[in-house]
């Protein structure tokens, strides 16, 4: 598996020949069920792992939409002693949903 960058965070997915072949991965943060999962705080986690209290609520709150960088998110896995890829959940492509079901 080979990862890719984008929207500043780091994408697992098959590297294939060309663009067209590509898969399409859609992604979100988890850092707050790993948080929970780990007992740990909002405050213990930006302590821990030096990233501003900030960034680590934006994680929390906007975890559809927030992207942050490949420091701050290898930092967050430092801290909570998890891969980088725990923290984040594959969602269904939304280009695949018929055009109906689209928002």
């Amino acid at each position: 598996m080979k990862y890719w960058l984008a929207f500043n965070a780091i994408i697992p997915y098959p590297i294939l020949g060309d663009n067209e072949n590509r898969e399409r991965h859609v992604y979100r943060l988890r850092v707050r069920e790993v948080l929970q999962e780990k007992g740990r705080t909002q405050s213990w986690l930006a302590r821990k792992s030096g990233v501003q209290d900030q960034l680590i609520s934006k994680m929390i709150k906007e975890p559809d939409s927030y992207r942050p960088s490949y420091t701050t998110l290898a930092q967050v896995a430092k801290a909570l002693r998890v891969p980088m890829e725990a923290l984040f959940e594959e969602l269904p492509d939304p280009e695949d949903e018929p055009d109906d079901v689209k928002r």
